[in-house]
């Protein structure tokens, strides 16, 4: 029962993002479309913040599933972007209206590891430092989120597919060279 309220105010949430901005949703607007009280949601969710945290987590959560079941990040990303599209007007609110530096932090705090762990898995036979694959993991992940940032401020009218085609074949082949460009070493063909 408490997995299906959690998920009942999440998808609620997300819901009334669609119709308004997140930063003009309160606690009541959520309760009162769960049908819930005030307490059920604080039990779960400290605000809106800690909520809006939590719509991050599912995503992320989803991301790494994504990549650790095809050992492969473009799962993930695409399973990020297919979201988005299913949920393009709650996406378009909190984009616009979240500072873009808390979306970030959000995303970023969220799937971090994921990203350490694909960069990890993609180094070849590097020996890379522990500071260039987060160096290495960082720039790929907020290279991404600015790609995504500008598509979805852009309408999403590019076929969700076709944009994490585009960074994968951009940006994920060379991982091994920026590891190694990163340490400062140079690597042999």
């Amino acid at each position: 029962m408490a997995s299906f309220t959690k998920k009942a105010i999440v998808a609620s949430f997300l819901k009334l993002c669609a119709k308004k901005q997140p930063d003009k949703i309160t606690v009541r607007d959520i309760v009162d479309d769960c049908e819930i009280n005030r307490n059920t949601f604080y039990y779960y969710f400290q605000d809106i913040y800690a909520l809006i945290d939590e719509v991050f987590g599912i995503l992320c959560a989803d991301f790494v599933a994504s990549c650790q079941e095809n050992g492969d990040v473009t799962e993930g990303l695409c399973s990020l972007t297919e979201w988005a599209v299913e949920h393009k007007r709650a996406v378009v609110n909190l984009t616009l209206s979240l500072d873009g530096s808390a979306i970030e932090d959000y995303y970023l705090r969220a799937s971090r590891e994921a990203w350490k762990q694909w960069v990890r898995q993609h180094s070849g036979n590097r020996q890379a430092s522990e500071e260039a694959i987060c160096y290495v993991s960082v720039t790929l992940a907020l290279s991404f989120f600015a790609i995504v940032r500008r598509w979805i401020k852009g309408g999403m009218k590019e076929d969700c597919h076709r944009v994490v085609e585009h960074f994968v074949r951009t940006w994920l082949s060379g991982v091994e060279y920026m590891l190694a460009n990163y340490d400062g070493a140079s690597i042999s063909n």
